[in-house]
């Protein structure tokens, strides 16, 4: 579904909204947001008499027929859509969890492969291996169906202990699957590379092994470290990935990813090493500072060097010279105190 108030992690990058096409929030909207299905799909439909080729409403028409189950209907309203949406084509449909229940139907590799023409068309045909790319985002979305809806409920305090784990069993077997085909397709045609399957295949492919375990985890690692020295990789992956890596292992992290949080407790940050050059680590992987990062989580950083309060001496009204010597070398000369802190001198 695509709206201004978007729900699921949606994406918003349609040409839709380029064109200029109304995004205001239809009657439609308000009632797949409320529940009513059925009565979404009538709205939409509608809406389309009215204005018979307009994005939004063609889009989100599919999505909620997609969701219905009502798999002809859903194709016929989506492939009128691809038809009309040649300009600025991106993948962020292949994101959207309200067409799941299409994946496995061969109408829509169909799909992908419309997407994919235009795709390389307007960006002067960027992706070498089409197959391994379309590949990689459908194993993407696999990763990311469940766990989207296992984080809304939670953000949402629905906390159905049942529902969650049923969700998680269902992502786990997913996941397993996801590993084997990756670990198979890398086998054959080697770690995926920018140059290869673009940015989003790439970004697929970390998704898989961050999600998997530790083994397959370190088998990768210094492989995507390799590609990122290449421009062939993402920084922000390996550093996410190796600090996930040194976490598994009971080992202080470096870039300040990983969080925990106990049952009945706030969040916390895994133990850093080096924390005093954290945020320098963080700029150098293109990681958004530290305070930003955690904020989602309700957590506030304070750098390692402002967690203790130091007291200060307070001799400033005192003239004192105090040198410190060794044989005939001065070491350390103060007069004042004024900017000595607790442990500065022997």
């Amino acid at each position: 579904m695509k709206n201004l108030f978007l729900l699921f992690f949606l994406a918003i990058s349609f040409s839709a909204q380029a064109q200029g096409t109304s995004t205001s929030y239809s009657k439609g909207d308000k009632l797949r947001d409320a529940g009513n299905l059925k009565g979404a799909i009538i709205a939409y439909k509608n809406d389309l008499e009215q204005t018979p080729n307009s994005y939004n409403i063609l889009y989100n028409l599919a999505c909620a027929l997609a969701v219905d189950s009502q798999k002809d209907a859903a194709f016929h309203y989506l492939n009128h859509y691809l038809k009309i949406d040649t300009d600025g084509v991106t993948f962020d449909m292949f994101k959207d969890p309200d067409f799941y229940s299409l994946y496995n139907d061969p109408r829509w590799k169909l799909v992908e492969q419309d997407r994919m023409k235009w795709y390389q068309k307007l960006n002067n045909h960027p992706i070498k291996d089409e197959d391994y790319a379309l590949l990689l985002m459908r194993l993407g979305n696999e990763d990311q169906h469940y766990r989207g809806q296992i984080e809304t409920l939670t953000k949402e305090q629905l906390l159905d202990t049942l529902k969650i784990h049923a969700l998680w069993v269902l992502q786990g077997a997913a996941d397993e699957r996801n590993q084997k085909m990756l670990s198979t397709e890398v086998a054959k045609k080697g770690w995926p590379k920018i140059s290869v399957v673009g940015k989003d295949g790439a970004i697929k492919a970390f998704f898989i092994v961050q999600h998997s375990n530790l083994a397959m985890m370190k088998k990768y690692l210094p492989i995507i470290k390799k590609l990122c020295d290449q421009k062939e990789a993402i920084p922000e992956d390996y550093a996410l990935l190796y600090d996930r890596v040194q976490t598994m292992q009971s080992k202080p992290q470096l870039y300040g990813s990983q969080v925990f949080r106990q049952a009945g407790k706030n969040w916390e940050i895994l133990p850093i090493a080096d924390e005093s050059g954290l945020a320098a680590r963080r700029r150098k992987m293109g990681l958004e500072p530290m305070e930003e990062y955690v904020a989602s989580w309700g957590i506030k950083y304070i750098p390692k060097e402002d967690k203790r309060a130091i007291p200060r001496r307070t001799l400033a009204s005192f003239m004192v010279d105090t040198v410190f010597k060794q044989g005939q070398r001065i070491l350390k000369q103060e007069k004042y105190f004024t900017s000595t802190r607790q442990g500065d001198f022997p």
